[in-house]
């Protein structure tokens, strides 16, 4: 029995197909005709979420928020009207009209002819047009056919990024279907017509790209290129006009949506509640790999990677904005901008568009509710939960969580971010139960990071509205560890609308600025990039073939004529990009159907072009790369994407293993060693075994942050952690214990040592360096500029050296404290290629075509060149014949030969094989000539022999690659026989320390440890040489030697300031020690302990001055020594007296600017350092 509402039936679950109006489609009954709007009807399938208690024959009723299932709508039957016929693409279908005065369960009835959402943006031509486009030339037509079936696609994908899917079908395809016809030859006598007034430049762009893509051959993959060109462009243009007149309409009263989703939520338009759900069509997942930055070469988008702030923590948060021109949704800064937590899902129909922090759209299947799917190319896991919410998952185990929809929701932003450990990120929403029109949810009102602070979002506009512009990120005040910690602004953001269309109020992000206020600026046209300035001021601009989402980048450059101006050349048909760099240089990128670089052809070192290839598998792994020279490397991948097996071009094979959190397991080296490791059930290393057995094991806290680590002798390290998750106490195996501070930030503030010396750091706002306190009282400074480089440094004593920087943040000047100036300078590409020292002199560097280093002209006039091999490995050296005079002319030209040559010869990996010296002539010269120097490698690539005409050294390895056999041959003369053959033989315990080396001469030198590995004691051939005892920091403060006796002090710095030196009589007499006559002074040749009764000393102490230059000794022997130095730290003058303090020895110094000894005694004028002219140098940097 039917039940009526308002006189219209009222809707419940499982009723018979109701026919309800839906959304108008265009069709075209006449050539170059207006569009006739077409009623769509469709059927619906049975509710979902009607009314709990309220019932209508028992079953629930549908009221405002409930939700029917869909799917395609059979195409309308038109009858004979020749046009466009419509798919209505279903999903998640929700009312949008409902009765506004009869309510169930306080929510508005849904009757017979209320409307629903349902995406209705699929197009198909009439069979009119198919049959004209039958007409054109015969490339033409496929292109125009391509070109309509693309548009759907390039359609869905516009608006998807948009969030504008409630656009009415109706004022989208009649403009598209017009824009076809302005770009290939003959359409427009089909659907005819000029494209809209408003857009006109961006089709002028577009027809232009399209003409010069035009051009025979015309294959099917260059057919199909250049519809995906047009379909996108035309989407791009026809959306961007439409959508200012839909913009302006929003701006009265939304349209009511009641959308709510799970894993069949759709972006919609107004259309009709269906009946019956099938399921929808699931594609293939495809993604967009970068390839080169700050422009991706198979697309030519624009990309450009800032970070405004680092927050440490278990889960370290790296706030770091990404922009890609061709994202073009409107995020949290505006168009174009990603950061890792702005993320999200976009629930389509039949595909999850998941939008990840580079702005890349990865396309997932959808999935019902406790279903899963990894995708190979990502690598990554998209889940589907029970409860609603989305999850993906990386193989390395960082997790981003979605909640469930609410009620017209279908993009979902992030909710959380973890990893396996539970450490998260969380961001924090208002609350919310309905969702806007564009589907999304309210900006978030700040979050949590895993260190437990706070930080607070500012936005634009009204609190809600899901289109609001990120303009500030607030640090809060926290109380850690019992010490209250100031907040602070951590980045600041503005926008403007400058470069858009008239009427177009859409912001772009133009500054952003850091929490010491240096500020980028971006500047854009039709929101895409076209110049950005360094916070330096330095602009670097972009040029662009067309200002839509179809534009790609055709030249780069930056504010000083000339430098990293680079061109673009895009030949979609044979899916290759062409390069151009300011040198002229031209270099050539083929790419694949995924937009991965597939081969290379670049200049070789000889000018000539090289080519390098990467073939890879269907999940974009690289299965074979083959260099410049053939050499070819191979992978094999899992089906999860997890690296197999390697093997080099010498055929070496390294194998690895996994478990199943794709975790190594098992790593097997070329020679069969095998390393092996065990996690916990987090993925947290628990234990690593190497191939001789030797374990090290780790426990962790519930965090996953490491407390205890058991090294290979059982003896164990121990991390205490504050609630931040910063180390606050590290122990070592020996007992003793450093200890830190930290602010909120995750800036080191102290660290204390064993001994209680404690260092005081403070840093600026942005984590930067700035001032030390070290323990003995010397203080360090930093000053930065506003790109962080270091512009300068000033020592405990005042001395300043400062540095300078190019628009490239490259040095170009450091003055140091003296006023000497090293002067950097670089060529058009970024490449030194002269460095001026101090006296003026100047060095001079010379490159191929290839970047390798040709010519080296040093301060005293030294040339050098090199000579490589495709590869780009070094083949030759040259250089002038010393033996020659110095004024013997030369060719100057970097390319041209030098008289004396060193060849390089490389096996299939470039290791060094063989090297031989030629003279001016071309024969080998030097000792042992007639032969060149040899070496051979293992399959490790660890050097096993090496070898000349007159000797050869064999090397033996452990499976951990520690040296231990070392045989020496002499050979003949007459290459017959050895004249002598010599052996050292070596072990080493559990931790890699030498413990044991047997000499040729048959003797035995033993090394005894403690802790980690800290020389405790010597023995030869069994008898004890020397005890050394040692300090909480482990620094030797004693040393027994036979009968001699050593003590020693230290400072705060870890400088010596004592040592004494005595005798010990008890060990006199030990058999096979040396006696003490056997002990000489060396400086003196006089013997150093015989004089000395039984226990006396000789001490000497040590004096330093705040940057750490010895200033005085005091010798109980010898007297005092005093030494002084210049600000830079050269020593000026050496004063030494004898033991009754009377000046004896005075030494002088004297340096020219650039550091070189000079003669103090010569010159005029006194010099404020010592006594020689301020003008005095030595000539080129020459020893003379």
């Amino acid at each position: 029995m039917a039940t009526f509402v308002n006189d219209r039936r009222a809707i419940h679950e499982g009723r018979s197909p109701a026919m309800i109006p839906g959304p108008v489609n265009p069709v075209f009954p006449k050539p170059n005709g207006p569009p006739v709007p077409i009623m769509n009807m469709a059927h619906g399938p049975g509710l979902r979420n009607g009314t709990a208690t309220l019932k209508i024959d028992g079953r629930s009723v549908a009221i405002a928020g409930s939700r029917f299932e869909s799917i395609p709508a059979t195409p309308d039957r038109l009858g004979g009207i020749a046009g466009v016929k419509s798919t209505v693409v279903g999903g998640a279908a929700e009312p949008t009209s409902y009765s506004s005065d009869t309510k169930f369960e306080s929510r508005g009835s849904v009757r017979s002819f209320d409307t629903t959402k349902s995406n209705a943006l699929v197009i198909q031509p009439g069979w009119a047009m198919r049959l004209a486009m039958k007409a054109l030339p015969g490339p033409y037509d496929q292109l125009a056919q391509k070109v309509i079936e693309k548009l759907p696609g390039a359609f869905g994908d516009q608006l998807a990024a948009l969030g504008e899917s409630l656009i009415d079908p109706s004022v989208l395809i009649g403009p598209a279907l017009k824009l076809v016809g302005k770009l290939i030859p003959g359409v427009n006598l089909v659907v005819g017509g000029a494209a809209m007034a408003e857009s006109a430049v961006q089709v002028a762009e577009l027809a232009k790209e399209v003409q010069e893509l035009l051009t025979p051959p015309l294959t099917d993959e260059k057919i199909d290129q250049i519809a995906d060109v047009i379909a996108n462009g035309i989407a791009s243009v026809t959306i961007g006009f439409v959508l200012g007149k839909i913009v302006k309409r929003a701006k009265g009263k939304p349209r009511p949506v009641a959308n709510r989703g799970d894993n069949q939520v759709n972006p919609n338009a107004p259309g009709t509640i269906l009946d019956d759900a099938r399921p929808g069509h699931m594609p293939q997942p495809s993604c967009e790999l970068g390839t080169c930055f700050p422009v991706i070469f198979a697309t030519g988008a624009k990309i450009l990677a800032e970070t405004d702030f680092d927050l440490p923590g278990p889960l370290p948060l790296e706030w770091r904005r990404f922009y890609r021109s061709s994202d073009r949704r409107p995020g949290w800064l505006g168009w174009g901008w990603s950061t890792p937590l702005s993320i999200e899902l976009a629930l389509a129909y039949d595909a999850v568009h998941y939008y990840d922090a580079r702005g890349r759209l990865v396309r997932l299947p959808v999935l019902p509710r406790g279903a899963s799917h990894f995708d190979v190319r990502e690598k990554i896991t998209v889940r589907h939960h029970e409860g609603g919410g989305w999850s993906i998952e990386a193989t390395d185990g960082l997790r981003h969580e979605f909640a469930a929809p609410v009620p017209g929701q279908w993009r979902l932003p992030l909710a959380r971010m973890a990893d396996r450990n539970g450490n998260a990120v969380a961001l924090r929403y208002p609350a919310y139960d309905a969702i806007g029109a564009d589907g999304r949810a309210p900006r978030p009102l700040g979050l949590t990071d895993s260190a437990g602070r706070q930080l607070r979002f500012e936005w634009s506009g009204e609190e809600g509205a899901p289109d609001r512009l990120l303009q500030a990120i607030h640090l809060e005040p926290r109380l850690l560890d019992g010490v209250q910690h100031a907040g602070g602004v951590l980045a600041r953001y503005a926008y403007g609308t400058e470069g858009n269309e008239a009427g177009d109020l859409r912001a772009n992000l133009v500054e952003a600025a850091d929490a010491l206020g240096g500020t980028a600026r971006y500047r854009y046209r039709h929101h895409l990039m076209v110049a950005y300035a360094t916070r330096n001021g330095f602009t670097h601009h972009q040029q662009w073939s067309r200002h839509d989402a179809g534009g790609r980048v055709v030249r780069t450059w930056t504010d000083t004529p000339g430098l990293l101006d680079t061109r673009f050349d895009y030949d979609l048909g044979r899916r290759t990009t062409h390069v151009t760099d300011a040198l002229g240089r031209r270099s050539s990128y083929e790419y694949n159907a995924a937009h991965e670089v597939v081969a290379i052809t670049e200049p070789g070192p000889d000018g000539r072009p090289v080519r390098t290839e990467t073939r890879l598998d269907a999940a974009g792994n690289p299965e074979e790369a083959r260099d410049a020279l053939g050499r070819t490397t191979r992978w094999r991948f899992d089906a999860r994407g997890n690296l197999l097996t390697m093997t080099d071009a010498a055929g070496a094979t390294t194998r690895l293993a996994y478990d199943h959190l794709d975790m190594p397991v098992e790593a097997i080296n070329a020679l069969g060693h095998v390393w092996r490791q065990r996690y916990d059930e987090r993925g947290n290393l628990a234990e690593r075994v190497d191939p001789l057995g030797h374990a090290t094991r780790w426990r962790y806290d519930a965090r996953g942050l490491p407390v205890a680590i058991e090294d290979a002798h059982g003896k164990t390290r121990r991390l205490l952690w504050d609630d931040a998750g910063q180390l606050v106490a590290y122990t070592d195996c020996s007992g003793q214990t450093t200890r830190y501070t930290w602010d909120t930030l995750g800036n080191l503030l102290t660290a204390t040592d064993a001994l209680g010396q404690t260092t005081h750091y403070r840093h600026d706002a942005l984590g930067r360096l700035r001032h030390v306190a070290a323990p003995d009282g010397s203080e360090h400074r930093y000053d930065y500029d506003a790109q962080s480089n270091l512009t300068a440094y000033t020592d405990p004593q005042g001395a300043a050296t400062r540095y300078a920087y190019n628009g490239l943040d490259q040095p170009v000047l450091r003055q140091d404290a003296l006023g000497g100036t090293l002067r950097y300078q670089h060529d058009a590409v970024g490449r030194l290629v002269a460095l001026q020292n101090e006296n003026g002199e100047t060095t001079r560097f010379t490159y191929d075509a290839a970047d390798n280093l040709i010519e080296e002209v040093g301060f005293d006039g030294r040339i050098q060149r090199y000579r490589y091999n495709a590869a780009g490995e070094l083949a030759e050296l040259h250089e002038r014949d010393a033996r020659l005079a110095p004024d013997t002319p030369y060719d100057p030209d970097p390319a041209a030969p030098l008289p004396k040559r060193t060849v390089f010869r490389r096996d299939a990996v470039g290791r060094l094989v063989a090297k031989a010296h030629l003279g001016p002539e071309g024969k080998e010269e030097g000792a042992g000539s007639g032969e060149a120097t040899t070496f051979a490698y293992d399959l490790l690539g660890r050097m096993r022999q090496a070898g000349n005409a007159d000797a050869r050294v064999h090397f033996a390895y452990d499976p951990l690659s520690r040296l231990v056999e070392e045989v020496q041959e002499h050979l003949a003369p007459d290459r017959t026989g050895t004249l002598g053959r010599y052996a050292w033989r070596h072990a080493y315990d559990a931790l890699g320390n030498r413990t044991d080396s047997r000499m040729p001469g048959g003797r035995h030198v033993q090394w005894l440890y403690y802790g980690s590995g800290h020389l405790h004691q010597i023995r030869v051939d069994g008898h004890v040489l020397s005890d050394i005892e040692r300090d909480a920091l482990h620094q030797e403060i004693e040393r027994t030697q036979g009968a001699l006796e050593s003590r020693y002090g230290w400072d705060p710095m870890g400088r010596l300031v004592a040592h004494k030196v005595g005798r010990r009589q008890a060990l006199q007499s030990q058999p096979g020690m040396p006696s003490p006559q056997a002990l000489r002074d060396r400086d003196q040749g006089l013997p150093a302990l015989p004089q000395l009764p039984s226990g006396d000393r000789i001490a000497r102490q040590y004096r330093y001055d705040p940057t750490g230059n010895l200033i005085a000794t005091r010798d109980g022997l010898r007297g005092d020594s005093h030494y002084r130095y210049d600000p830079l730290g050269r020593i000026l003058a050496a004063q030494r007296g004898d033991h009754k303090q009377q000046a004896t020895e005075r030494e002088t110094f004297a340096f020219d600017p650039a550091g070189n000894l000079l003669n103090p005694n010569r010159g005029a004028g006194p010099q404020a350092s010592g006594g020689v002219g301020q003008r005095d140098v030595v000539p080129h940097n020459r020893l003379t």
